[in-house]
């Protein structure tokens, strides 16, 4: 990959997935994106010793998401409907937001950003434990304990909703 444009068309789409559902707001997404990939233009010059461009732009765009949620003291999502479609006009195709129900969303946003953060990562955007890690500062099977306990919690919390045992065993992402 040799310029910045090439960057943003490989990588584009799955910033601005990975920034909605940090933020749950499409317009501050957008807007997270077109900072995240201004970031990464400042910073071409270190190309050569990033190992993976993916794991690089997912690193600044959680920090820049991180630093937005700080700022609004925003910890929660927004619930969405059922296969809620968001049009992205920097990007050829429409993403479509259905992985969530309410009830899971809801599990899902009292989490705090970083737990989040790991499970969009590892369920919803299929990186493997290493990749994580490489986000995160942090070594791989670390971030594989957060993400159980993330998803335990969650799971804790659906079943507790449906009525059961929070010990019970609930099947999630």
């Amino acid at each position: 990959m040799n310029s910045i444009d090439d960057i943003v068309d490989e990588y584009g789409q799955m910033i601005f997935k990975y920034c909605y559902g940090m933020l749950r707001n499409r317009q501050e997404a957008e807007d997270a994106v077109q900072e995240v990939f201004i970031n990464a233009y400042k910073n071409m010059s270190r190309m050569e010793e990033i190992k993976s461009v993916s794991s690089w732009l997912y690193k600044i765009s959680y920090n820049h998401c991180l630093n937005i949620i700080r700022r609004k003291k925003f910890f929660f999502f927004v619930p969405l409907k059922e296969n809620f479609i968001i049009e992205a006009p920097y990007y050829d195709q429409d993403i479509e937001i259905n992985e969530f129900s309410e009830q899971l969303t809801i599990a899902i946003s009292k989490l705090s950003a970083e737990a989040r953060s790991v499970l969009i990562l590892r369920a919803i955007e299929d990186k493997s434990y290493e990749e994580i890690a490489v986000i995160f500062d942090k070594k791989p099977d670390t971030v594989r304990k957060q993400y159980e306990r993330a998803r335990k919690k969650v799971e804790a919390y659906l079943e507790i909703e449906k009525g059961g045992k929070a010990n019970e065993k609930v099947s999630i992402l």
